[in-house]
């Protein structure tokens, strides 16, 4: 994109490719730690009609400070800033606290939106969103609803997926009955291991 007329410029589609290799290594090699970003291809219309091609990188939130070789800069408008250094120590701080990650948003290797049941899937959707199989639609509505966050589907696979163990091996509800108000073992009468998505398994 021109940076003064804000038409849209493109790249070259000889260039794609090699402009796609180059964000990846940055991703990958060049930000500390490693970001895991979705690199896309788009087209765009131009100024004239015609469509430009462009690469798009879809950051996830993350629960860690990404250093670039540069340093650490946030966006504020058009431009980027450094953090300040008290600034920098503050954020650094509130991320130790919580680097913890939450169960639904457990990265899982290997996991996609074909991995989902449909019919699991539409029981979030509208009637005239729901479809035969989940669509890039459907999921972009689950990753507004923060079922399905880009790269971590933790969600995705307990609330849409009939066996949501079969991804996450601790993704079910152990129940246990004890005589009186005793919780020890040795007043265990009963025990129940609860399957399947997450709000059959509370209900």
């Amino acid at each position: 994109m021109a940076d003064r007329s804000r038409e849209i410029v493109g790249i070259p589609s000889q260039r794609l490719d090699v402009d796609e290799a180059w964000e990846r290594q940055i991703c990958k090699d060049s930000v500390k730690p490693p970001l895991d970003a979705e690199i896309n291809r788009l087209e765009l219309p131009g100024s004239d009609g015609g469509l430009r091609g462009i690469i798009e990188g879809v950051a996830p939130q993350s629960l860690f400070v990404h250093e670039s070789p540069g340093g650490c800069f946030r966006r504020i408008g058009s431009s980027r800033r450094r953090f300040p250094a008290e600034v920098l120590a503050r954020l650094l701080q509130e991320r130790s606290r919580s680097r913890i990650i939450r169960f639904g948003q457990t990265p899982i290797p290997g996991f996609a939106p074909e991995d989902l049941d449909p019919g699991l899937v539409g029981r979030f959707l509208a009637p005239e969103g729901r479809c035969r199989r989940p669509s890039s639609a459907s999921f972009a509505l689950l990753q507004t609803a923060k079922i399905m966050l880009l790269g971590s589907h933790g969600g995705g696979a307990l609330l849409c997926c009939p066996s949501p163990t079969g991804w996450m091996p601790h993704g079910y509800v152990q129940a246990v009955s004890y005589v009186g108000e005793h919780l020890d073992v040795n007043y265990q009468i009963d025990a129940q291991d609860i399957s399947g998505p997450l709000d059959i398994q509370i209900f």
